[in-house]
């Protein structure tokens, strides 16, 4: 029932949810038994669902590493919740801070580049989490671009770009590769 409900609501074409009562709780209903999944946050972006922005967050950072997680994340970027993103990055809680982090690495989305580069950068920041922000931004070109210039210029960030050399050797553009090759070479192979 679950999941034809949100089928259903997944099919809906121009339905302004805010102007009606009936549907905005209809809407709120299906929300609440669709927690924790796929459809969930489909639905949440589907009809901008502000006040349920807070658990798209919850949901990305308890998953991290899963599809469900990154999809979360996603949202939050496509829907423009950098400020909300940028409260969980600057949390009191190192783990908080790193799982948002690392969830946003995960998402490998550019969008996720400008909250990700300034992390890696502050050296306020715990190097955990500068490390986490830096193989985040090696999962997108520009992201991993950047990365390469510190890493061939002589600064502090060279460090917290060689955090992300293992990302930056495996990359899938052929011009990040050859750069990463070059100012961190692998260990040969027996």
């Amino acid at each position: 029932r679950d999941l034809l409900s949100a089928e259903a609501l997944a099919r809906v074409k121009n339905l302004d949810v805010r102007g009606n009562e009936k549907h905005a709780q209809a809407l709120s209903q299906a929300l609440d038994r669709l927690r924790g999944s796929s459809a969930f946050v489909e639905l949440v972006g589907k009809f901008n669902v502000a006040d349920r922005y807070g658990e798209l967050l919850d949901l990305a950072r308890q998953q991290p590493e899963q599809q469900l997680g990154i999809e979360a994340a996603r949202m939050l970027l496509e829907q423009g919740q950098a400020a909300l993103l940028e409260e969980s990055l600057a949390s009191d809680d190192p783990v908080v801070a790193v799982q948002t982090a690392q969830v946003l690495g995960n998402a490998a989305d550019g969008r996720a580049n400008d909250l990700l580069s300034p992390l890696a950068q502050d050296p306020e920041k715990s190097l955990e989490l500068r490390r986490q922000a830096a193989r985040g931004l090696a999962k997108t070109k520009n992201g991993a671009e950047l990365l390469l210039e510190w890493a061939e210029g002589d600064s502090e960030l060279k460090p917290i770009a060689e955090a992300a050399a293992f990302q930056l050797n495996a990359a899938s553009w052929p011009d990040v590769k050859w750069r990463a090759e070059k100012l961190f070479p692998l260990p040969a192979v027996k």
